[in-house]
């Protein structure tokens, strides 16, 4: 017998698809029953609307991607290769569920922020998170002597801008990247743009 758990998931990811292909707007509660072979009162078991739907599918990549950032350690005793892998590991965190899931990519690029101030407000806040952490770090990294001077909010937005960019390429236009090639990238921008010992 399947869990709830289990169910709910299932209907989340036929949505995710839905959304996807189709769009938001032109994807019925219908078409989500007959793409998870459910009953409609199943449906509503577990979700109020289509809308509650999205929702909750935006908010599981939010918690996704933000629980598997961690501060980047530094400290006298921390060398630069060490900031640096960790940097790749918080990147390849923050990309790797869109990467990996090309529906959700297209959600976050092409839907979220087309719908009511309740799920926009969620995108935005998640990509503030992303920008007050970066912030933070690069603060910290400048007491220590590692981060150049700079205006670190201003440099902190424009990062999180670049990967917005990333995003909307490789999810509207079809961008063709290895993922791999792409952290390595990223990480070297960013120690050559932003470290007082770039590589």
């Amino acid at each position: 017998m399947v869990n709830k758990d289990s169910k709910r998931s299932h209907i989340m990811d036929c949505a995710k698809e839905l959304f996807a292909s189709k769009g938001y707007h032109n994807t019925s509660i219908n078409d989500i029953i007959k793409e998870a072979g459910i009953a409609r009162g199943t449906f509503y078991l577990y979700f109020d609307s289509k809308r509650t739907v999205f929702s909750d599918i935006l908010d599981s990549v939010v918690r996704s991607i933000t629980s598997g950032l961690r501060p980047i350690k530094t400290g006298p005793n921390i060398g630069m290769d060490s900031v640096l892998s960790q940097l790749r590991i918080n990147l390849s965190h923050a990309l790797g569920p869109v990467f990996n899931d090309l529906c959700l990519a297209k959600l976050i690029s092409s839907q979220a922020e087309s719908l009511d101030s309740e799920v926009t407000g969620k995108v935005t806040a998640f990509y503030k998170h992303i920008i007050d952490w970066l912030e933070e770090s690069l603060e910290e990294g400048q007491e220590l002597g590692i981060v150049r001077p700079l205006n670190s909010r201003i440099t902190a937005v424009a990062f999180v801008g670049m990967l917005k960019g990333i995003i909307w390429s490789f999810a509207v236009i079809g961008e063709e990247m290895d993922f791999h090639e792409l952290i390595e990238e990223l990480t070297a921008n960013a120690s050559r743009g932003v470290m007082l010992q770039g590589i």
